[in-house]
């Protein structure tokens, strides 16, 4: 295992930090499961975001942490834009 394997949930956590979007992981995970993700190899990682698209999951088993946050946001932004745009469409 790599570095970022084994401190992949921490590093994840670190990354999205630094992009002021920890935000995606509290909204997520209550204060028990952000400790175990702060612990977590990539591996248990992928557990613990169990129940998430076949997609996402995918790219936590391959993306470098700093990689990951960036498409957790691009993702986040996507379906917030999906969201607005629906719902201005169901105001028309």
């Amino acid at each position: 295992m790599t570095q970022d394997d084994v401190q992949f949930g921490a590093r994840l956590c670190e990354e999205l930090k630094k992009f002021g979007r920890f935000d995606l992981i509290t909204r997520r995970f209550d204060y028990g499961a952000i400790q175990r993700l702060k612990a977590a190899d990539r591996d248990a990682t992928v557990k613990l975001f169990q129940g998430s698209p076949y997609e996402l999951l995918q790219m936590l088993k391959t993306l470098a942490p700093k990689e990951m946050a960036l498409q957790l946001i691009q993702l986040h932004n996507a379906a917030a834009t999906n969201a607005a745009i629906t719902g201005m469409m169901g105001a028309l």
